[in-house]
């Protein structure tokens, strides 16, 4: 299907999603009603990566982030510094159905307990933290290509990774196939957002006060603790 025939069909999905929002913002929808919202709005949000992708656009490409994070407060904090890069924030309190290779329970999670997400952003190039919020988040540049609020991306065809590799490239060791490792993740809070390219991620989730979990990022990043194995 060729771009012209994806807008069309965008623009419908789009009336759509704005009838079913009328419904949605009067207080008289149903769980059925939201599911069926959601469904659609995923959908479009489908067709706007598919356009992006195709016109060579930065594309928000979803990903599965196991350790979602409290919607309303989640507090993100970033501590980085001797080639290492973390990022803290409070865990959305639920049942993980997580991928062991990249997500470690340290503590039992209890009723009352504050659950906080470590994440260490492996070989991390570089990161962007702060605004705008989800109160903008229709003025971000990738707004309209397949971002979406409250939830964690890649970002193909990035602008951002493609001219620090070009930068890189007057560098006696420049290596094309370790830049092809790099990946964009943007990661979309309340009040703010986190860019980082690296190459991967590795989150920990602590039973324990954010002041503990600080203390154990700051540790690691000036070598007092190890990290847990990847």
């Amino acid at each position: 299907m060729n771009i012209e025939r994806l807008e069309i069909k965008l623009n419908e999905c789009r009336e759509d999603l704005k009838e079913k929002s009328q419904r949605f913002t009067s207080q008289r929808f149903t769980i059925e009603d939201r599911a069926k919202w959601k469904k659609q709005h995923h959908k479009c949000l489908e067709i706007e990566r598919e356009i992006a992708m195709l016109g060579g656009k930065e594309t928000a490409l979803p990903i599965e982030w196991s350790v979602k994070w409290d919607v309303g407060a989640p507090l993100p904090h970033v501590m980085s510094g001797s080639g290492r890069t973390f990022l803290i924030y409070y865990a959305f309190r639920t049942k993980l159905d997580h991928d062991k290779r990249l997500v470690k329970i340290v503590d039992d999670i209890n009723e009352g307990t504050d659950s906080i997400a470590l994440v260490e952003f492996l070989t991390c190039y570089d990161f962007r933290f702060g605004g705008p919020n989800d109160e903008v988040h229709q003025g971000y540049p990738l707004y309209g290509k397949g971002l979406e609020l409250y939830q964690a991306h890649t970002v193909s065809n990035s602008k951002w990774l493609e001219s620090v590799e070009k930068t890189n490239q007057i560098h006696s060791g420049y290596n094309p196939d370790s830049w092809r490792r790099y990946k964009h993740f943007l990661l979309l809070f309340h009040d703010e957002l986190f860019e980082c390219l690296a190459k991967s991620y590795y989150i920990e989730i602590y039973g324990r006060s954010m002041d503990d979990v600080l203390e154990i990022a700051l540790n690691r990043m000036i070598g007092r603790e190890k990290s847990m194995p990847k």
